[in-house]
């Protein structure tokens, strides 16, 4: 296993979200060419991205053809757009409502909406959602044990959470 990457919104053939999260391009054509493009600079084949919902709003087998070019073992926490995702929903890695992980020996809850409060919060879990897997920058629970390196704009999505310790 490679690098484990979190990510969500990638919103791949959603017209309308190039206005509503104001993003760089002309055409919905080019915003999935460029988070590709973006995705595949910064995964590799062996590693492994929790898409934590939203991946694509796109019909027919568009989402298909988008998910077979995305380097990585993909696994997808279902957001609240993701029919066409559920569809193909046998290619992904895993699928899930709701996930519990450990990636390094740190217990991490995976959802694609923000929770106040979550399993073993109250013992130095991690909670990724939508909102916390796209901050631009992120601190560290544990000062100097782990860091969160997230290296993608809200305009430009491409895996923005990588996983490694210091």
């Amino acid at each position: 296993m490679g690098e484990v990457f979190f990510t969500a919104d990638t919103h791949f053939g959603h017209r309308n979200i190039i206005a509503y999260a104001n993003r760089p391009f002309a055409s919905v054509e080019e915003m999935d060419e460029v988070l590709i493009e973006r995705w595949n600079e910064r995964v590799r084949p062996h590693d492994v991205v929790y898409h934590l919902g939203d991946f694509s709003l796109t019909r027919g087998p568009r989402t298909g053809e988008i998910l077979g070019r995305l380097h990585g073992e993909i696994h997808i926490v279902w957001g609240n757009h993701d029919r066409p995702a559920y569809a193909i929903r046998e290619r992904f890695a895993s699928c899930h409502d709701y996930l519990q992980i450990t990636v390094e020996g740190q217990f991490v809850v995976c959802f694609h909406y923000a929770l106040r409060v979550w399993n073993k919060s109250h013992r130095g879990s991690w909670q990724r959602s939508t909102g916390t897997a796209t901050a631009p920058s992120l601190t560290t629970p544990t000062p100097g044990r782990w860091t969160w390196a997230s290296t993608a704009t809200t305009s430009t999505r491409s895996p923005t959470t990588r996983w490694h310790s210091t």
